[in-house]
């Protein structure tokens, strides 16, 4: 039963990676258009502004996002087995 749960820790952990990382990639995706946008010469400062209030909108958003990556990302290393070879070694010496 114990296992069980576990598995489904584990799931979960890696739905909350994919969900943040599709955030991240989108608010990224939508910061660099508006930063395109900012540069257009004939746009109003008003549109202006508004842009800007959106782009600070959506880097809230990917800061959230990130902070929720790397909260799974620990939550699955937490969860996961370590791997049965262990840690690198370093090679015996010879002397």
């Amino acid at each position: 039963m114990e296992d069980k749960q576990r598995q489904q820790d584990i799931y979960f952990a890696k739905l909350q990676i994919d969900r943040a990382q599709k955030a991240i990639d989108h608010c990224s995706h939508d910061i660099a258009q508006m930063e395109l946008k900012l540069l257009d010469p004939y746009l109003s400062e008003f549109e202006k502004n508004k842009i800007r209030e959106m782009r600070d909108y959506q880097q809230r958003n990917l800061d959230s996002a990130q902070a929720e990556l790397r909260d799974a990302q620990r939550k699955l290393s937490d969860l996961e087995p370590a791997s049965p070879f262990g840690p690198p070694q370093e090679p015996p010496q010879t002397s």
